[in-house]
């Protein structure tokens, strides 16, 4: 099913592509996955221009799967179930409509063996930007936890001229404590940072006062990782406003649901 799609994109050559670089790397920081899947009834053939949407061709390593309705329902059902599908209905009711009805779906998914650029993302996100253009209704991110609308998308991906990477991580807010809610220690914790070949990120026990600091120093590292810092075992770390003493520790693995992917617990000295 697949194949027969790809065999029915061509790709008009881009001029200039420029590189997206990670001015950070440093190697053995992990594999990058990207997974997406892209709703919609797809016209083909599909022509994607590399000027537009600034992308090369999917690389190598990243894999088109195409899936019908009408053949393989149970697999487009099983990506709009659970939280996250509520309140895409609840947000986009209109496009989650379509959605739930929509003949086709497009999964764009593959690793990366611990690239030292990103151009394997800058090329697959103009691939699915172009998917988009040409019959998409949504696209499902399952790594940042989130649904994306095709105007987010756009404005997020394809409009600005400088790629805004923290777009593709979110930083997630929960209490500690059901019954104390956000009153009580909260934990900060991220999902997406795999697309990157690095850990999630993990801050629990945050005093709600400290709520602007720690999201903040999860920026901070959001930024260096996707740069391509590599945090070590036991690394300190200075953030304003949080005390003095900050650890990062290597937890988790792949399977985690959290985060689907390794994170970092960030340990405040004390706690």
């Amino acid at each position: 099913m697949a194949k027969g799609l790809v065999e029915n994109i061509a790709m008009e050559s881009p001029v200039n592509l420029p590189d997206w670089e990670r001015k950070l790397y440093q190697p053995g920081g992990g594999d990058a996955f990207l997974f997406y899947v892209v709703f919609g009834e797809f016209q083909q053939p599909m022509t994607i221009s590399g000027s537009r949407y600034q992308t090369a061709g999917l690389p190598p390593e990243i894999s088109l799967g195409l899936y019908e309705r009408e053949s393989e329902r149970e697999t487009l059902e099983s990506f709009v179930q659970g939280f996250l599908a509520r309140r895409f209905a609840n947000d986009e009711p209109e496009i989650y409509d379509k959605v739930i009805v929509a003949p086709q779906c497009l999964v764009v998914s593959g690793t990366v063996k611990d690239p030292d650029n990103l151009n394997y993302l800058r090329d697959t996100l103009g691939v699915v930007s172009a998917i988009l253009d040409n019959g998409g209704i949504a696209i499902y991110d399952p790594q940042k936890f989130h649904w994306w609308s095709p105007s987010q998308w756009r404005e997020a991906v394809l409009k600005p001229r400088q790629p805004l990477f923290n777009q593709h991580v979110s930083i997630l807010i929960s209490p500690e404590d059901e019954k104390q809610g956000k009153d009580g220690p909260l934990w900060l914790h991220t999902r997406g940072m795999r697309k990157f070949g690095r850990p999630d990120l993990s801050l629990r026990n945050l005093p709600p006062e400290k709520i602007e600091a720690g999201v903040d120093l999860c920026n901070y590292l959001i930024e260096d990782q996707i740069l391509g810092l590599n945090l070590q075992e036991g690394q300190t770390l200075d953030a304003p406003g949080l005390p003095f003493g900050i650890t990062c520790h290597h937890r988790g693995d792949l399977e985690d649901p959290d985060f689907n992917n390794v994170h970092l617990e960030i340990k405040l000295p004390g706690i």
